[in-house]
């Protein structure tokens, strides 16, 4: 069966690849030729979790350190170093920003640092380990299991903490916020139900809960247009056709429509009127492209089961993370490939689109591609 770990660290992921692969792949030698020569800057940061662009500076959070790099060239603005025990990975994504300070979770604490300089300004212990982070309004919001803590992003003080459940096993993905109010995505073990909660983020009361059916949810939800997707990962064999991608009206409270989807463990995508999601079965791996109103685009089959790492779709295509080592970039519309790229090594980072520049994490580097190298 799929060793699925990494869902403790990762919070999204969606996709898009295509059906007809035949003649779009370059030869490795290109590629090599690509990622060396026409490379815009190649950056040593260690291996990459999360990243994002703000106000013009690439912020990139490794398994070592978090970085402020200029993303047009690479040059390093500043870098500090992350806390963490001798040989462990602890950090998580995502990476959280606001107009002052960078945000970020691990084993030995939540820590904010301040955007210009990398200095700390503040830590928090994390007694049961890495939490999910999100900066929004006046908080800073923390989130593991059911436990969900508002903290002043300026000192790290808690404000309010919550439990939205009193059954430990219960599993809650999120928060994912829209219109003022969280929603997470739920697996109630007890009762070996799905539902979607939604929460106050004023207080963290619950203001409503949506059952969905038996099938286990285990990605945080994506809204879009007052419409949540999230979708089931039941991945026992036998019951892999069972699963479903949910749309989920959020005005009515009930099931808009449901697409035909194998065991998903990452976070759909939706932008630009399309859907996408990779699932997988005991064998082989799935991307599934929907418009928003269920109608299938396409469906593309993987002969091998492959690990597909969170995912972009922006400017038309869709950036895929294939295996830890291969970056391939599809028509989000066609699904045909327009170009891949090998950069040597494993990391558990979505590549970064900006301007005209694709950020790819591979081992400990980070290269920097034109995002119409190859088209």
């Amino acid at each position: 069966m799929r060793n699925h770990s990494r869902r403790r660290y990762l919070g999204v992921c969606a996709g898009g690849l295509a059906a007809g692969l035949a003649g779009c792949f370059r030869a490795r030698a290109q590629l090599w030729s690509v990622r060396n020569d026409r490379a815009q800057w190649v950056k040593t940061v260690g291996t990459s979790i999360d990243g994002a662009v703000r106000d013009g500076t690439l912020y990139v959070e490794s398994t070592k350190s978090l970085n402020a790099l200029d993303p047009a060239t690479g040059e390093e603005q500043w870098s500090t170093t992350l806390p963490k025990p001798e040989g462990q990975i602890c950090y998580s994504p995502p990476l959280a920003l606001d107009d002052e300070r960078a945000y970020v979770s691990g084993c030995r604490g939540t820590f904010a640092f301040d955007r210009e300089t990398g200095e700390r300004r503040w830590q928090r212990n994390n007694p049961n380990g890495a939490m999910t982070i999100l900066r929004l309004g006046e908080r800073l919001y923390c989130n593991r299991g059911s436990e969900l803590y508002a903290l002043a992003p300026e000192s790290g003080e808690r404000v309010w903490r919550r439990t939205l459940s009193d059954d430990i096993n219960d599993s809650f993905y999120g928060p994912t916020e829209h219109g003022g109010t969280f929603y997470f995505a739920v697996w109630f073990q007890m009762d070996e139900r799905s539902g979607i909660v939604a929460v106050d983020p004023a207080d963290g009361t619950t203001r409503w809960t949506l059952d969905i059916g038996s099938l286990q949810l285990q990605t945080a939800p994506v809204v879009a247009d007052d419409t949540l997707y999230v979708a089931s990962g039941r991945s026992q064999v036998g019951e892999y056709d069972r699963n479903r991608l949910y749309a989920i009206d959020l005005d009515a409270r009930e099931v808009s429509w449901t697409g035909q989807a194998k065991a998903v463990f990452e976070q759909p995508v939706v932008r630009n009127g399309g859907v996408y999601c990779i699932s997988h079965d005991h064998e082989r791996s799935y991307v599934h492209a929907f418009d928003t109103d269920g109608e299938s685009r396409w469906t593309h089959t993987f002969d091998a089961e492959v690990d597909a790492t969170r995912l972009r779709v922006a400017d038309g295509r869709v950036y895929a993370w294939i295996d830890q080592k291969e970056l391939i970039v599809f028509d989000a519309a066609s699904g045909s490939v327009r170009w891949s790229s090998t950069p040597p090594g494993m990391a558990d980072a979505r590549p970064i689109v900006y301007d005209e520049t694709v950020v790819v994490p591979g081992g400990n580097r980070i290269f920097a591609l034109e995002r119409d190298a190859l088209d």
